[in-house]
């Protein structure tokens, strides 16, 4: 107690001077040894002068005895403001003291306050959050269902001759010969997969391979994923193959007199006819890999057309020639037309809708119900206007339009006062028509994703011209983008587009901007886009350009004898003779490096 009144009588030491640690007298005498160890300048004189001149510290409050029975630290007090006394708590800064001798301090963890550790825990939290909505929208974009499927990979035949052999060319590269002639070939969707018939034998393209299948074959079908393959061979057997499966085919009939079958698009179930042994009759039959076929109650007089996935619908023709769908879960039959033009059939991807021509009228069924088409007669029919990039992949009767639904969509309306561009909506069970306007043929309407492209010639004027105009896809109001235009050109989304006038003069637009000349005059009917947005044309006899995307035409070759775009890749012909056989090149995806496919063949395929 003694000691502790001596601590606080003395005036000369401030309640600060009291909470002095050890830490502090250690800074001090290190500045003191260095400055002792410095040369003796003017600023180290005052700094020590000033050192000097500071109150004494009273080693007694730094230091504090341990005794040797307790080893118990002694606590100072501190007065509050308020004047009354309190022990002061030891401050975590203080060096650590072991009897009488001072020990160095070790460096304190760094610990961030408790809001500090909040926010960095929500910050991460947020972060975390908006990178899984990041991946989630790029997987929704990858994996989304699209509105159409595009091809976008091609493979062609070229047939040389003088050596009765086949060149097969895939996105602008030769990747072999076979022997023959090919007589027929199908894609799947994305042309990726291409089986054909060539000199009675059937491949089977992808990528790099070419894989015979089969021989003597009469025709086939192809998946419209193509993972699935069925043909006849030249015995009348009706063969049923899964390409990646390494077994061999399995033989469904041995007396399949008729090529009346058909795949699902995912190729697992088959509708077919096949012969009696006895009789003359023919008998309809279902081949599934998933157990869904349907009971059939009449087989006889059937002949398929186009079945769906899991058997959902049957589409076929009887004996006279009456079109019927079947609801493969009930069994239910409807009947679709009496007189259909069978040429006319367009399904849709999934075989849920269906368009024909049904006498002069055009009749469209949606998953089993027949859709009205009001203010339509029987004398008008309807013409499909698919998307410029939706696949289309002809069947043995009609063709599959690979594309989501058949409404929300453009037409072409045929009456008796010219061809009407109009859009078809659906509610329920009748069909809604727009009209957009007259136009001059379906040669001069393109649809795009942004937009619908169309001329139009003027009969009110005195004198008549062919206006360009656009109008948004979904919307029926048309804005007109040039008059005088004898053709146009747009590239594969609708954002650009090109046309001729009537002089001939080639030009370019980027839809919300003004036009742009690129050439005083070309081939017209030569005008042609890839799906890599490249336009193809003459300018003159022979001489094939090239503009990227509506860019300033630059030269491909000079002595071309003709050309043709498929999908990505542009063939042109070279030195060809009266017979057409020349030597063939290829430019895949626009790049400026030119590949020889194969000489000595005949040009087009």
């Amino acid at each position: 107690m003694a000691r502790r009144k001596k601590i606080e009588s003395e005036e000369n030491i401030t309640p600060a001077k009291a909470e002095t640690t050890s830490a502090t007298e250690e800074i001090q005498a290190e500045s003191e040894e260095q400055a002792s160890k410095s040369a003796p300048t003017k600023d180290t004189k005052r700094k020590k002068k000033a050192q000097d001149d500071l109150p004494p510290i009273d080693q007694s409050l730094l230091l504090i005895p341990i005794g040797d029975e307790g080893q118990k630290e002694r606590k100072i007090e501190k007065k509050t403001p308020n004047g009354s006394e309190k022990p002061a708590a030891r401050s975590k800064n203080l060096p650590t003291i072991s009897g009488t001798r001072q020990v160095q301090k070790s460096t304190v963890p760094l610990d961030f306050p408790a809001i500090e550790k909040k926010n960095l825990a929500k910050t991460l939290l947020l972060l975390l959050i908006f990178a899984a909505v990041i991946v989630a929208s790029v997987l929704i974009f990858v994996f989304r269902p699209s509105d159409y499927d595009e091809r976008t990979h091609s493979v062609n035949f070229f047939y040389a001759p003088e050596r009765e052999v086949t060149v097969i060319a895939v996105d602008g590269r030769t990747r072999g010969e076979v022997s023959g002639e090919v007589s027929h070939y199908a894609y799947n969707g994305s042309g990726k997969i291409c089986a054909a018939i060539v000199g009675g034998d059937l491949y089977v393209i992808e990528g790099k391979q070419i894989e015979k299948v089969a021989v003597g074959v009469q025709d086939f079908v192809l998946s419209a994923n193509g993972k699935v393959l069925a043909w006849r061979s030249t015995e009348n057997v009706l063969y049923y193959d899964t390409l990646k499966d390494k077994n061999s085919p399995s033989p469904i009939t041995t007396t399949a007199t008729v090529p009346h079958y058909a795949l699902s698009p995912d190729g697992k179930e088959m509708f077919y006819t096949y012969a009696a042994t006895d009789t003359a009759l023919l008998y309809a039959g279902i081949y599934s890999c998933t157990d869904s076929a349907p009971y059939i109650q009449s087989p006889t007089g059937i002949y398929p057309i186009a079945v769906a996935n899991k058997c959902k619908y049957l589409y076929y023709t009887d004996d006279s020639g009456a079109l019927y769908m079947m609801i493969g879960k009930t069994g239910e039959k409807i009947p679709c037309g009496k007189e259909p033009e069978l040429s006319s059939i367009i399904f849709n991807r999934d075989y849920s809708q269906l368009i024909f021509r049904n006498g002069t009228e055009t009749r469209i069924f949606a998953k089993g119900e027949q859709i009205r088409l009001p203010g339509i007669s029987s004398t008008d029919h309807l013409l499909f206007m698919p998307n410029q990039r939706a696949a289309i992949r002809p069947l043995r009767v009609g063709a599959q339009y690979l594309v989501d639904d058949f409404f929300d969509q453009y037409y072409l309306l045929y009456t008796g006062s010219g061809i009407k561009l109009v859009y078809l909506e659906k509610k329920k069970s009748q069909a809604i028509i727009g009209d957009v306007s007259y136009v001059d043929g379906p040669e001069t309407v393109t649809v795009t994703d942004k937009a619908v492209f169309f001329l139009s010639t003027s009969k009110e004027e005195s004198t008549s011209r062919t206006k360009l105009f656009r109008c948004p896809n979904g919307k029926i109001a048309e804005e007109q983008l040039a008059w005088d235009v004898t053709a146009f050109c747009a590239n594969v989304d609708g954002s650009r587009i090109l046309y001729t006038d009537v002089q001939g003069a080639l030009y370019s637009r980027k839809i919300g901007s003004t036009s742009q000349r690129l050439c005083d005059s070309i081939v017209i009917e030569s005008l042609c886009v890839t799906a890599q947005d490249a336009f193809y044309f003459y300018q003159s006899e022979g001489v094939l350009m090239v503009s990227d995307n509506g860019e300033a035409p630059r030269l491909i070759q000079e002595d071309v004898g003709e050309f043709f775009v498929d999908a990505q890749t542009l063939y042109y012909a070279t030195g060809q003779d009266e017979s057409g056989v020349g030597t063939v090149y290829a430019v895949h995806r626009n790049r400026r490096k030119v590949r020889e496919i194969a000489q000595h063949v005949i040009g087009m395929s």
